[in-house]
């Protein structure tokens, strides 16, 4: 059977305003919003059953915004359908963003029971406005968060995802930041541009020189980890084909990069079939060429 990852797409959020990956804009979630979209990501997976019979999900991914908005009933109901759906490799690990604010240690258990793993965490999240508003101790209450959770929970695996250019941050804040990280030794660190007009922080580079000295390897773009670690999880390999669903969703399969409409109105109405969900098209290799 052909391999491939299934990226879900959440476009919901506590704090960010747009995805940093794929600007797609995000919203404040509320219980009715949220369960007219799992209700939509159903529809659009069972439209997609017979196309997809005969290939294996290698891998789950919640892309976008945060796991921890679900429940775990919610998840639970997800990953039901996605089996009902998909045929899925036995023991397949399921990805997503954990925002510790919004986190206990019974939400991280029963996340845990499920078998999401491992953890990435996102200190803080916020949009560049919030952040000129706010300044840096929304960060450090963020990380506090953080470590006081993993002083009670132990997970093999887990990282940080740090926005770059945060008003407020300065060299010494930095490095009192990243003093706790090296103190509970999360095996990975991604950086994010909060806006693609801000500026990286004074001192940006003499962490990344820090990072490495402190045992970590440069995996990608502003992707460290630790070199017994491998994190896969955090980006898919070049290669990897992956079908995405839900809203501005994106796919790489048979040679093509998909994506689903970003607009909520025409993908709630349009969810019952995915092929009617398609808003652009483009062959790998055209793309690859207009990026180098």
């Amino acid at each position: 059977m052909k391999e491939m990852e299934l990226h879900i797409q959440l476009p919901f959020s506590y704090w960010l305003d747009r995805d940093p990956e794929s600007g797609i804009a995000l919203q404040k979630p509320d219980e009715r919003s949220v369960a007219d979209y799992l209700m939509s990501l159903a529809k659009e997976m069972g439209s997609m059953k017979t196309d997809y019979q005969d290939c294996q999900v290698t891998r789950i991914r919640f892309m976008g915004g945060y796991l921890s908005l679900l429940d775990a009933e919610d998840l639970e109901r997800l990953l039901i359908l996605i089996h009902r759906s998909f045929s899925v490799c036995e023991n397949c690990p399921v990805n997503g963003v954990f925002f510790p604010g919004q986190a206990d240690m019974e939400m991280i258990s029963c996340y845990r029971n499920h078998n999401v793993s491992p953890f990435l965490f996102e200190v803080p999240s916020l949009s560049y406005n919030e952040c000129k508003a706010m300044g840096y101790p929304m960060a450090m209450q963020a990380l506090d968060k953080t470590v006081y959770l993993l002083q009670n929970y132990s997970e093999s695996e887990w990282g940080l995802r740090l926005p770059i250019g945060m008003a407020g941050r300065s060299k010494s804040s930095w490095e009192y930041l990243l003093g706790q990280m090296y103190h509970y030794s999360p095996k990975y660190l991604q950086f994010f541009r909060l806006s693609t007009d801000t500026q990286e922080d004074l001192g940006f580079a003499q962490i990344c020189s820090d990072l490495e000295s402190h045992g970590y390897c440069r995996i990608a773009e502003n992707l460290y980890a630790t070199e017994e670690v491998s994190p896969a999880f955090v980006i898919p390999e070049p290669d990897t084909e992956y079908v995405g669903i839900g809203l501005g969703a994106r796919s790489r399969i048979d040679g093509f990069l998909v994506a689903n409409t970003a607009d909520p109105a025409l993908y709630k109405s349009r969810c019952v079939s995915y092929r009617k969900l398609i808003a652009n098209v483009q062959e790998i290799q055209f793309v690859e060429t207009e990026r180098n």
